[in-house]
């Protein structure tokens, strides 16, 4: 079971990751010129609501997937996007589990200030950076 769990997660890690590269995609082909985006940079290990999360930077420089640590968590398998929007960020997600424990996460990283998103999203990348010279 648990390994079922875990592959399910990986699942989520993968289509948040997807969703992401496809959204930017679009922006593309509607007259915005920009590469792929692609949120690879960590992972931070954080607890947000009391849940276990990883948290990816994305290579815009400002954007940060939040996807569960663990699928039996409240939350189960459930990803988070934080992107700007205006002078601030947005944040949206999707998954399955308690929906009482993925809003609260949610809430709590919509309170984050941008200069907390983007010391989140530069931790993001000395992690990978760290991870990638093991």
């Amino acid at each position: 079971m648990s390994k079922l769990r875990n592959t399910a997660l990986g699942g989520v890690v993968f289509f948040a990751i997807f969703l992401t590269s496809f959204a930017f995609a679009q922006q593309v082909s509607q007259g915005a010129t920009a590469a792929p985006m692609d949120c690879f940079a960590g992972p931070l290990k954080r607890t947000f609501a009391a849940g276990k999360w990883l948290v990816y930077g994305c290579n815009d420089g400002r954007s940060l997937v939040v996807v569960t640590a663990d699928a039996n968590q409240p939350a189960g398998a459930f990803y988070l996007l934080i992107s700007p929007k205006g002078a601030g960020y947005s944040v949206r997600g999707e998954g399955n589990g308690d929906k009482r424990a993925s809003d609260a996460a949610g809430d709590q990283l919509a309170r984050l200030t941008p200069a907390q998103i983007r010391a989140l999203w530069a931790q993001t990348r000395a992690a990978g950076s760290a991870s990638r010279r093991r």
